[in-house]
């Protein structure tokens, strides 16, 4: 069970970063920090966001607590970082770094780590091999929002 629980995900979540990593690709440089309203993030906030949420769930998902802090707090504490993301290849590699990470972990995760019930972030307690899957649907919800900020400013090419 659990070698076919971590290949389902790691399968999903090198999907879900490839279409991110796509996304990102498409977006041009003049409107890779455009964002439809100041308080929505830009494509290359969406990504720094993901980067710094695949090392956060990483980290809870091998034993790290999650950071005893309130969704309003924590967010507020993400768009202050994702303002300051710097450029195209440094979110780039950042993001690359962290999946990268990730998956090296999930290559090497052992069924007892799976077994582990674990506190999920602003929720219940979860063992981890269900846990792993919110890692690429986080992404996969951030890649639906680039899109969409794509048809907004006009781009409606099917890719």
């Amino acid at each position: 069970m659990s070698d076919e629980c971590v290949n389902r995900q790691r399968n999903e979540f090198v999907h879900a970063k490839e279409l991110m990593l796509a996304t990102l690709d498409t977006t041009p440089d003049d409107r890779i920090n455009w964002s439809p309203s100041p308080t929505s993030r830009s494509p290359l906030q969406l990504v720094s966001h993901a980067a710094s949420v695949v090392k956060l769930m990483h980290d809870t998902w091998d034993g790290q607590p999650f950071p005893d802090i309130q969704p309003k707090e924590a967010d507020a504490s993400m768009r202050d970082a994702e303002m300051k993301c710097g450029t195209r290849e440094e979110v780039v590699a950042k993001f690359n770094e962290n999946c990268d990470s990730y998956l090296q972990w999930l290559d090497n995760v052992t069924p007892e780590k799976l077994d582990k019930m674990i506190n999920l972030p602003f929720g219940p307690e979860a063992p981890v091999s269900f846990a792993i899957q919110f890692t690429s649907l986080h992404m996969n919800s951030h890649t639906a929002q680039m899109q969409y900020i794509q048809t907004i400013y006009g781009d409606r090419e099917w890719r």
